[in-house]
């Protein structure tokens, strides 16, 4: 395997643990990365149960969002650092098998006493954080839906770019593309459905497609090769990483991009290729921080002053705004920009 410093997504990280699940009758591997942190500052982030082309593969998905977690610190307004974990999934594993590995997980978790505090994302139920939250006092998103706060985040982010594209942040004239209809995507469909002009709509999972596209009948289902060409005007992406890509990008018929999903950018040049044709892009890390932040909260106050709370997630419109609007001033990619507050923020908190 590679050295640790030598992998692109290692960003001086202050611990990478690998760690081995081993319930008796099975085993799996998986990763704990740490981006920030301290002794007496925790690193949130949730973990993933996926399947990897290999270890590697782990590792570097790992890396990469948990220093996604800490930009998404930043900009929250938390004083926390980010984390990651990630497991992974083999397909002979049964779901007595994954109940026995998130306990366990559960456990390693609890080994570094504070430092890594986490909770559910792809793979992981709501059932199973709260099955996990019995073997480790540091899991949440146990009390309080990340989902749920993640999509009035992402609802905030969206009307806030809309305005700033557009002129006007409500959908009436708007057609928006939803790429994966998982937790977040369909979070952010309820939130827009009865409003926008058209909502175009796809997934990898046809039987969830279907059953979504029976229930509201006025989507239009695309296969997801043909989501990326929709004559929309707003791309979302919500489904997993990497899906902008040069070539996806090529495609776009969207002036605005904001989504859900993590990592959203196959590679750094895309933010560039999508500035240089004219496409908004709000970076993840902003717009998807109401789960994040909800979770800290609960962490904070458990499922106290959610007024409150609901309050600073909406304020993630604002910082979109604000982002936009520097964008426009200094003629630069907002990603870049966002990049850099989040960077100096990291530097003058940790270093």
């Amino acid at each position: 395997m590679t050295q640790l410093e030598q992998y692109p997504e290692f960003d001086n990280h202050r611990g990478v643990f690998c760690f081995v699940l081993d319930t008796g009758e099975k085993k799996t591997k998986g990763f704990i990365a740490l981006h920030r942190g301290s002794e007496e500052i925790s690193a949130f982030g949730a973990t993933r149960y996926t399947e990897y082309e290999n270890e590697e593969k782990a590792l570097q998905d790992a890396l990469r969002l948990s220093r996604g977690m800490s930009y998404k610190s930043a900009f929250a307004k938390t004083p926390y650092a980010g984390g990651k974990g990630v497991i992974i999934k083999n397909q002979n594993h049964t779901e007595s098998d994954k109940k026995k590995f998130l306990i366990e997980y559960a456990k390693v978790v609890s080994m570094l006493r504070g430092g890594f505090v986490t909770g559910s994302d792809v793979g992981i139920s709501e059932k199973e954080v709260k099955l996990m939250g019995k073997h480790s006092s540091h899991i949440v998103g146990t009390k309080l839906d990340p989902t749920k706060y993640t999509g009035i985040g992402l609802n905030a982010a969206l009307r806030a770019g809309v305005k700033h594209v557009f002129g006007e942040s409500d959908l009436k004239n708007r057609s928006i593309a939803i790429q994966g209809l998982g937790k977040i995507g369909c979070a952010l469909l309820l939130h827009i459905l009865e409003e926008a002009k058209e909502v175009v709509v796809t997934d990898t999972n046809s039987e969830r497609l279907v059953a979504l596209a029976k229930k509201y009948k006025n989507l239009k289902v695309v296969e997801p090769k043909d989501i990326f060409a929709a004559d929309v005007d707003i791309f979302a992406p919500c489904a997993l990483a990497g899906a902008l890509s040069p070539h996806t990008v090529q495609n776009l018929k969207a002036k605005l991009v904001v989504g859900g999903a993590n990592n959203q950018l196959s590679d750094p040049s895309v933010e560039e290729l999508l500035y240089s044709r004219g496409v908004t892009y709000v970076p993840d890390y902003i717009a998807n921080a109401g789960g994040f932040m909800s979770v800290v909260h609960e962490y904070e106050h458990g499922v106290g002053k959610l007024k409150q709370l609901e309050k600073k997630i909406e304020e993630i419109g604002l910082r979109v705004n604000g982002l936009l609007e520097r964008s426009d001033k200094e003629k630069k990619s907002p990603a870049a920009i966002a990049d850099e507050i989040a960077k100096k923020w990291i530097t003058q908190k940790y270093c």
